[in-house]
């Protein structure tokens, strides 16, 4: 399985049975954290507060309180957090950065992301716990192309009591190009397009979602980023 081929790539590799038999180990560069389970958000704010470097997968169902207690440790002892978003390691998506750090499009004004998000229930509506999954992400995405957006207003279309048909959430800031993010039912696709004053500049494909579901118990996650990578290369080329 997963485990098992991780542990044949790194000999050193240890399996632990909790995160208190972490503490007495010899100090480490990082500890990835993820998953929503009680015990793991525990042990990483115990971690982080005996000062060990904390990379965090975030996920929607973990909740604000959490992450606000992590950010209190973290404002405290100055110990390093640091969100491990997958979709930011996308060498498509860093391509994007640079082209936008080293004005390539000149003075970018607009930013836009498109989600199509398939919906597995009978009702053909995307519900809430989904649609909070995809955007925090797809938040995260815009922020690391844009900046530090400090207002986001959000407005849902068709919205029942079991989910919306679309959302639409624009993204503000002083001095920052306007970002919007569009959530609709449909097959899985994501679409990024930048507009500056010199062109536009798109990156599409149909990646696997960018929010990685929380495992249930027993299971492993393995890496899927990479189908991404494969589908959008021939679409998103400079």
């Amino acid at each position: 399985d997963a485990l098992a081929e991780l542990l044949a790539a790194n000999p050193q590799a240890r399996v632990l049975q909790t995160w208190e038999d972490l503490l007495v180990q010899p100090a480490h560069d990082l500890v990835v954290v993820a998953g929503t389970d009680e015990l793991i958000q525990t042990g990483a704010k115990q971690l982080a507060t005996a000062s060990w470097p904390i990379a965090l997968i975030p996920w929607a169902a973990q909740g604000s309180a959490f992450i606000y207690e992590l950010s209190q440790i973290h404002d405290d002892n100055k110990v390093p957090l640091v969100p491990l978003v997958t979709v930011l390691a996308n060498p498509l998506v860093e391509r994007l950065q640079q082209v936008i750090a080293n004005a390539e499009l000149g003075t970018v004004a607009l930013l836009r992301l498109e989600r199509s998000q398939p919906t597995d229930s009978a009702s053909s509506l995307i519900n809430r716990e989904q649609l909070e999954a995809a955007l925090l992400n797809d938040v995260l995405l815009l922020r690391s192309l844009g900046g530090n957006y400090s207002r986001i207003t959000a407005v849902h279309s068709g919205a029942t009591e079991a989910g919306v048909l679309m959302s639409t959430v624009t993204l503000s800031g002083e001095g920052l190009p306007e970002a919007s993010c569009v959530t609709r039912v449909g097959e899985f696709n994501l679409r990024v397009i930048v507009n500056g004053s010199l062109g536009i500049k798109s990156l599409d494909g149909k990646p696997v979602p960018t929010v990685i579901p929380p495992p249930a118990a027993g299971q492993r996650i393995a890496p899927t980023e990479r189908r991404w990578r494969r589908d959008s290369r021939n679409n998103s080329r400079s």
